[in-house]
């Protein structure tokens, strides 16, 4: 309940792409994120964990200068963000990076994102699916990413597009839906022109 995460690599870590945890009952209440990179992380393909009120928050520091910023990391499991916020700097690239995990036992190796009634504020791209350790071929066709009754900024340059897939196997589902976002920049609401 209400923790405070300041000048770490990663502000929370649950699990690893590699592992097959059995971590599905956490919940984190009013959590605030500053001078993280990366506020969150979850891996492996039964990994779970609900944010309630938290503001995902996603800032350079100095001490990680290697580290790309992301509000939130999700290599399998699912996630769920209630409320709260997703916000990030201008200098990160893409709000939530989606990749696959290795899982032997579980499916959905992509994982599952549900983002509800959550102020989203990011002047960047806002999803990004990859696959960048290079796993052969995993099974996506039960991967969703929904953001549903959110308000908030959502703009990005021109140049990028409001949601990547770069995994030219990726079958997910994206459903977006009820959500009252402005940019101040002129530019398409959603332009799946990538692989």
């Amino acid at each position: 309940y209400n923790p405070c995460f300041r000048n770490l690599k990663v502000g929370i870590a649950i699990g690893t792409y590699t592992i097959d945890y059995q971590c599905s009952e956490i919940n984190v209440f009013g959590a605030n994120f500053f001078k993280c990179p990366i506020a969150a992380y979850n891996g492996g393909a039964n990994t779970g964990i609900q944010f309630i009120g938290s503001n995902l928050v996603s800032e350079a520091n100095a001490a990680f200068p290697a580290v790309p910023e992301k509000a939130l990391w999700i290599e399998g499991g699912f996630v769920k963000v209630t409320g709260g916020s997703i916000v990030t700097n201008t200098t990160c690239l893409y709000a939530v990076l989606i990749n696959p995990c290795s899982s032997a036992t579980y499916g959905n190796p992509y994982g599952t994102l549900n983002v509800v009634g959550s102020h989203v504020e990011v002047n960047s791209g806002l999803v990004q699916v990859a696959n960048n350790r290079a796993l052969s071929a995993p099974d996506s066709t039960i991967s969703n990413v929904t953001f549903s009754a959110c308000t908030g900024f959502a703009g990005a340059p021109a140049s990028t597009d409001f949601v990547t897939v770069a995994d030219a196997t990726y079958q997910g589902v994206l459903d977006v839906r009820e959500n009252n976002w402005y940019s101040a920049t002129v530019r398409t609401g959603f332009n799946f022109s990538s692989a």
